[in-house]
């Protein structure tokens, strides 16, 4: 489980009266805090302040529709990182979904709960049962990494990654590979691409030789624990025989002798390092002679420049507008390259690339939804009054362009190096 802050414990009392129905939160705790309700089809209610010895009851109904309600409680009034029940009625039967935060798909830390006496019938009753979930709020003021969360990583994030990922790999030798094959997935994060090694491909992504099969043995690596732990519920999950992980520093490999991989890939990782040609200088230790170290890195991020100006916009000479500043020479290819040789890689053998795996939604709505999220909004609005934070979507919905309004795409252009370490 992630490292939890113990500022506080929730508890919450979902109490279906029927099949379907109402959600009800009682605060039993000794300080205040906010609630509000929604459905999975956008709609949603303000926020409410709920006080010690308290009750709350959602607005939004879960009917026999497939769409579910959910009651999210949280510790401030604009529902940053909080704790949600949902409760759902699908094909005449009910279930209730307990999550330690919003944003996680349910595949590692919930309770997913059948409430008994089914029926296609609404009025039909159902025992009152009560649950309590006891929720710590995690630690956001400090290691408040936007990569620090691995689950709601890959749901805001992961189709881009994946795009990038796939592009890079297409330039590995991806038909000699045999299951005693050796690749390094570094600084791994949630597997993106350990996925597209192992498992079949989205629809969004045709590349000959993905995946592997039969497959390599891979490992991955990653200094978030919540990373390494959102890795191994994704190898369990899709039955990843070959694959390892640990939590390890990419910029230090000493867990593999030297000689060990045939191929390293590190997507978008490669300027969170301390000392980026110390890692570089890692890969080409642990790469055998002839192997391929494949690096990426961001060249135009559309999002962040977004969410810089809203924040700027909002709190004038803040530090929000710096939350996920980048060092504007790792945007360039010249500099990656340079990185590569300083870390021992010879530049007649390395190639660089450009690829363009834009962040697209389905509609502005999500767009704007995803530009919103916990996981941005932890940095840029840190330390926010209620009042700014209520501000944030309408600044952030002004900066897009009428293009991307209408296509609910960002522009998200990335740098590919491909380096062959000699024979």
């Amino acid at each position: 489980m992630p490292r939890f802050l113990n500022l506080a414990v929730l508890s919450l009392v979902a109490l279906p009266q029927a099949l379907g129905g109402f959600i009800v939160a009682h605060n039993t705790c000794n300080f205040k805090f906010w609630c509000s309700g929604g459905r999975n089809d956008g709609t949603f209610t303000p926020s409410t302040e709920v006080l010690p010895g308290q009750w709350y009851r959602s607005a939004l109904e879960a009917t026999n529709d497939n769409v579910g309600a959910v009651l999210k409680c949280s510790m401030n009034p604009y529902n940053g990182f909080p704790s949600q029940v949902e409760l759902n009625v699908q094909y005449g039967k009910s279930w209730l979904d307990l999550s330690a935060e919003d944003g996680d798909p349910f595949l590692a830390y919930h309770r997913r709960v059948e409430i008994p006496g089914f029926s296609a019938s609404l009025s039909t009753p159902v025992t009152k049962r009560q649950y309590t979930m006891a929720s710590e709020r995690l630690n956001t003021d400090t290691n408040n990494s936007h990569f620090s969360r691995g689950s709601l990583y890959e749901k805001l994030v992961g189709e881009t990654s994946t795009r990038l990922s796939a592009a890079a790999l297409s330039y590995l030798p991806l038909s000699t590979y045999t299951p005693t094959t050796r690749i390094l997935d570094s600084a791994c994060g949630p597997g993106i691409v350990s996925k597209l090694l192992l498992s079949p491909s989205p629809e969004y992504i045709s590349v000959p030789g993905l995946p592997i099969n039969p497959p390599p043995q891979v490992t991955g690596i990653d200094l978030s624990e919540s990373m390494i732990e959102q890795y191994k519920v994704n190898a369990n999950a899709l039955g990843w025989a070959t694959s390892e992980a640990y939590v390890g520093d990419s910029q230090n490999l000493a867990l593999f002798p030297d000689a060990t991989f045939d191929a390293v890939v590190m997507s978008i990782g490669i300027f969170t390092l301390g000392d980026a040609i110390a890692g570089v200088r890692e890969m080409h230790r642990v790469l055998k002679p002839g192997g391929h170290a494949v690096v990426t890195t961001w060249k135009t991020r559309r999002p962040q420049a977004i969410m810089t100006s809203a924040a700027e916009i909002i709190r004038p000479g803040g530090t929000g507008g710096n939350a996920m500043d980048l060092d504007p020479k790792w945007l360039t290819s010249k500099h990656l390259a340079t990185v590569m040789a300083a870390g021992g890689f010879n530049a007649e053998c390395t190639q660089l690339f450009e690829t363009a795996p834009n962040w697209i939604h389905g509609s502005l709505d999500d767009l704007l939804e995803a530009l919103s999220s916990p996981m941005w909004t932890a940095g840029f609005c840190k330390g926010w009054s209620a009042e700014e934070m209520g501000r944030w979507t309408e600044e952030v919905a002004k900066q897009l362009t009428e293009e991307e309004k209408a296509q609910a795409t960002l522009e998200m252009v990335a740098h590919i190096c491909v380096a062959q370490k000699e024979y």
